[in-house]
């Protein structure tokens, strides 16, 4: 089994994740057809706006709260899009931390909360809408280590984690020999990890991208997905209003896969919108085998093959091809090892020379 093998393998699993990114979106309603049946219409009429929280603190590509004041993200964005397709009005309520925001939705002191993931104890105490994205939990820990290749491998060691997020509850419950680190966000349990006070951060893919992206944590990797159950994001509805969880999942079904990708695609990069409804590689046992066997691909890149591939100022791999290969080393298991090469010949040289494994934008 070859490197050429594996690879032309996951790529077609990227391609096929990348085109059913609105597979499972629900029918668009026939045209003319209300979103809403006259009972949800006349209690929606009768309610009048519809109390969101929002959080100060921020979740980042999915919540933040601007200078301005003003809430955006993807779920902010999904909740736009929702609230117009059944003809609702909302108020939003601000909260300093998530934990604050679902005591006061647990309490019925506002209506609705969005970005939120399902556990035992929020079913006990709020109703929750159809998930209008679907994404993975996965491993993040420091480039110049092998990255774990599953959860059991963390036994023993020291994972940060934010406090009171879905995922912590979940992986607590199913890993205890893990050593939690709790800590207020995901920027705070990044930056243990790439201090060297934690040996990884376990999290929702897309806001890992996006946390070290945006603060430089180049020392950082995205390894293995998780088998972690918190890969649906829903609007989470206070008990007191049941028929509010099924006018918003109707608006969520209504929704068309272009809708989607739009606002996706607004937060996230084309190869990013994917990780949103990521697949598990399908590998034969020669691939398996020698993806265990090989945890880390060396690829040669060069400064000249902007925007595919390219070593930009800060020394990182970035464009199109940079996207693809994380992407592909995430779903597959394995870490990125960059060689810098001078130019396009010198980085086919070195494949040819068997000195790496492949060569980004070729």
């Amino acid at each position: 089994m070859s490197v050429r093998g594996v690879i032309l393998s996951l790529l077609v699993v990227l391609l096929c994740v990348v085109g059913r990114q609105g597979s499972a979106v629900e029918a668009e309603p026939a045209a003319g057809r209300p979103v809403l049946d006259p009972a949800q219409q006349a209690w929606l009429a009768a309610y009048g706006p519809v109390t969101f929280g929002v959080v100060e603190a921020g979740w980042p590509p999915y919540d933040s709260v601007t200078a301005d004041g003003s809430w955006e993200g993807m779920s902010a964005d999904y909740v736009a899009a929702i609230v117009r397709a059944v003809g609702a009005r909302i108020r939003e309520v601000r909260f300093p931390d998530w934990n604050a925001a679902i005591a006061a939705l647990s309490a019925g002191q506002i209506d609705a909360l969005a970005s939120m993931n399902r556990t035992p104890a929020r079913e006990a105490a709020m109703s929750f809408t159809t998930a209008y994205v679907t994404s993975r939990a996965v491993i993040v820990s420091p480039r110049d280590r092998l990255p774990p290749t599953s959860l059991d491998d963390l036994a023993g060691e020291t994972v940060a984690m934010e406090r009171g997020y879905a995922t912590t509850e979940h992986l607590a419950a199913g890993y205890p020999a893990i050593r939690l680190a709790l800590v207020a966000d995901t920027a705070a349990a990044l930056d243990m990890v790439a201090s060297g006070q934690a040996a990884a951060y376990v999290g929702e893919m897309a806001a890992a991208s996006w946390m070290i992206r945006q603060r430089g944590l180049d020392g950082l990797q995205i390894g293995a997905v998780t088998d972690l159950n918190t890969g649906a994001l829903s609007i989470a509805v206070t008990r007191n209003l049941p028929p509010l969880t099924g006018i918003l999942s109707a608006g969520i079904r209504a929704l068309t896969p272009e809708q989607h990708r739009e606002i996706r695609g607004h937060w996230l990069s084309s190869v990013g919108v994917g990780m949103l409804d990521v697949a598990q590689p399908r590998l034969d046992d020669r691939q398996a085998d020698w993806i265990a066997r090989h945890r880390v691909l060396t690829v040669a890149a060069t400064r000249a093959t902007a925007p595919l591939g390219f070593i930009d100022r800060n020394g990182s791999h970035a464009g199109i091809a940079a996207d693809v290969l994380d992407h592909i080393a995430t779903a597959a298991g394995f870490t990125i090892d960059l060689v810098p090469a001078e130019s396009p010949a010198e980085a086919r040289r070195l494949l040819y020379e068997g000195r790496v494994d492949a060569v980004a934008s070729l």
